[in-house]
């Protein structure tokens, strides 16, 4: 059986992939690079024909990948309003670490080559898509996936989907009774662009790990790893107003239940249906990723807290919105269970949320465990 990877070979993923394949017996998969793609010198056609499982990994953190995708976003009919850069202009772009900016066009480039993928793997039947196209396209699309979850009776906090800007956002809220919200942009990861934003009569402040970077009359937008909090609501209109652009959703912020370390949720990787590695992130600000600084927390300790009853009805939760996504094998589902108790939700279903080193069930970790799923079935 041989699988086939497309990926950034420099990326950490892809030797956990490789390793997850040749750990199982099988010979190494083949490795495809998105830029090789992007630019066209390799033969997929002929790696295909000769692929049984293909797995489409993470596109991130390459900027080469990234201005490709600019590219094929340029003057796509769906870019609207939103900031968008020209062809020339992409090959000038300067490098600036984390800077958030033409989130959509970015977006709409991966979908214009997710969809040239899917017509390239069309004629080779023998090929199985670990997790489908159309998949990995409805979680990279905050409001949809959302949306969607919400269609199938998947337990998911009250949302607004369009607001224009801070003045609606403030307007909305209100008509809403909502006093504290989470702002985020419809196809960021990682938790970049994300704002916890509350108000309190006169008083609101915004939560964030979004800097505010001054230039001439304008701020620049970094997504950075320290947590910083705005009052001013110049600032803040400012943050909204531009993310707005790029499309947001905006969610009723509930509370989340604590432990010692402070509140927590948890990452679930729900794989062929049934959850395996779990991680609690642990926080003291509203955002709980790990890449920020926090902390990942005793699954013991939770289970003592909320009870394994609780717990379990958190992981059917999880099972329960993975299985309502299009032929997807694998995703990272991320959980809360309210400060009450009472009450679980599910925050977000993510297509590469699956990295979780050194979390192993039965000496296998994420990666493993879906190779060993798919040779089970194989095999039964």
């Amino acid at each position: 059986m041989q699988f086939t990877l497309i990926g950034n070979p420099e990326n950490r993923r892809c030797p956990y992939f490789i390793a997850a394949v040749k750990s199982q017996g099988f010979t190494a998969p083949f490795v495809v690079s998105y830029l090789d793609l992007l630019q066209q010198k390799v033969d997929l056609k002929k790696i295909l024909a000769q692929t049984d499982y293909l797995r489409v990994e993470s596109p991130g953190e390459n900027r080469a990948v990234s201005n490709a995708f600019l590219k094929l976003g340029v003057e796509h009919p769906l870019l609207a309003d939103a900031p968008s850069i020209g062809l020339s202009a992409i090959a000038q772009l300067p490098f600036e670490k984390g800077r958030i900016q033409f989130l959509r066009q970015n977006h709409l480039g991966f979908l214009v080559f997710l969809d040239q993928l899917q017509q390239a793997i069309a004629p080779h039947t023998q090929l199985k898509l670990m997790n489908s196209l159309a998949g990995i396209k409805l979680m990279f699309d905050k409001a949809a996936c959302h949306q969607h979850f919400s269609q199938q009776a998947i337990s998911v906090p009250s949302a607004l989907y369009k607001i224009k800007n801070y003045e609606d956002l403030r307007t909305q809220m209100q008509e809403k009774g909502w006093q504290r919200v989470f702002i985020k942009p419809i196809h960021g990861s990682s938790a970049s662009g994300v704002i916890a934003f509350r108000v309190q009569k006169d008083k609101i402040q915004a939560i964030t790990s979004v800097e505010l970077v001054k230039e001439k009359a304008s701020f620049k937008l970094f997504n950075a790893l320290k947590i910083r909090t705005y009052n001013n609501t110049k600032e803040i209109a400012y943050l909204v107003n531009t993310l707005a652009k790029e499309g947001i959703i905006v969610e009723q912020w509930i509370p989340k239940a604590t432990v010692e370390g402070g509140a927590f949720d948890l990452r679930m990787v729900v794989i062929g249906g049934k959850t395996q590695q779990v991680v609690v992130r642990q926080s003291h600000s509203p955002m709980t990723n790990l890449h920020l600084g926090n902390q990942r927390g005793s699954i013991a300790e939770v289970k003592a807290v909320i009870g394994l009853d609780k717990w379990q009805k958190m992981s059917d939760l999880a099972e329960q919105a993975a299985r309502t996504l299009p032929n997807t094998l694998y995703a990272g589902m991320d959980v809360m269970i309210s400060n009450t108790l009472k009450k679980s939700y599910i925050l977000e279903a993510n297509a590469f949320g699956d990295l979780l080193p050194n979390v192993f069930i039965n000496n296998m970790d994420t990666y493993t465990s879906t190779i060993n799923y798919i040779k089970e079935q194989e095999y039964a």
